[in-house]
């Protein structure tokens, strides 16, 4: 165990030189001793789509954020592969509900509260018109709970969402 944990992380150290081998000059392109930043270093060279949508290819993080996610179910399906250990992922849409922080990343819903309470516009950054999927956390727990005592969903990865998308100025509009 501890011999696989030591090449994990000469491997991870080796990957990490390896992309600021490559990575353009200058101090502002991404703070130096971040690894995670790799997809950064390499976005140039790869051909992203403007914008991912459902058949955008999951082997292909467009974000640090969605790299070490990606990294984290890779995990979870190889144990559950290899050693037939029981695993489910989840994945939470947008989640709104009581004591979320304002301000914090994807947490549009409180951000309009809390502006809206202050006698201020929300804010929307771009036209209003992009989409997305709230769900509320008590429909997270549950889904989550609901996974965890199921037998057919072991070994699979399960979207916990509404279903709806909601044009963020339409969420705006209604706070």
């Amino acid at each position: 165990e501890r011999q696989a944990r030591i090449e994990n992380d000469i491997d991870r150290a080796g990957i990490g030189r390896r992309v600021m081998d490559f990575s353009p000059p200058g101090p502002d392109y991404f703070p130096p001793g971040e690894a995670g930043t790799s997809w950064q270093a390499l976005a140039p060279l790869l051909e992203f789509p403007h914008k991912a949508d459902e058949n955008y290819p999951v082997y292909m993080p467009r974000s640090p954020y969605a790299v070490s996610k990606f990294s984290a179910e890779a995990y979870c399906r190889t144990y559950y592969l290899t050693y037939n250990y029981p695993i489910v992922i989840t994945r939470g849409f947008n989640t709104f509900g009581p004591r979320q922080k304002a301000g914090s990343k994807g947490s549009v819903i409180p951000s309009f509260l809390t502006r809206v309470l202050n006698d201020k516009p929300p804010v929307i950054y771009g036209d209003g018109e992009q989409t997305r999927d709230y769900t509320y956390v008590g429909d997270i727990a549950e889904g989550i709970s609901r996974c965890l005592t199921s037998e057919r969903v072991i070994g699979e990865t399960v979207h916990l969402c509404s279903g709806i998308d909601r044009k963020v100025g339409d969420v705006a509009q209604l706070i």
